[in-house]
């Protein structure tokens, strides 16, 4: 949030991970996992979507680099899945797809 805050110019402009909206992704995840009969974890963070169907978060555990999971809402099994053993790969991940997209063509 110190390095994104409220805009990070063209990355991740068709998400939303920057404040204000970030701060109601987790109550949007769990009333949409309540449907599923699934339970968020309380330490969740939540902290990107997009397109209200695909929601990324991490457990608050005082690791300094948790795993990141992803719930999408599909036709198939909804569940949460590991997708990056770190959130720091998966900011650099991002970041290198945005790079790819943008800049390197």
């Amino acid at each position: 949030m110190l390095q994104c805050g409220r805009g990070a110019g063209l990355y991740a402009r068709d998400s939303d991970f920057t404040f204000p909206r970030v701060c109601n992704l987790k109550n949007e995840l769990e009333r949409e996992l309540a449907t599923e009969g699934i339970a968020l974890p309380d330490n969740a963070f939540v902290f990107a979507a997009y397109q209200g169907y695909q929601y990324k978060y991490f457990i608050c555990d005082e690791n300094e680099d948790p795993a990141v999971f992803l719930v999408m809402f599909t036709d198939e099994e909804t569940s949460p899945t590991l997708v990056n053993d770190t959130l720091s790969q998966e900011l650099l991940e991002g970041i290198s797809q945005y790079k790819s997209a943008f800049y390197e063509s």
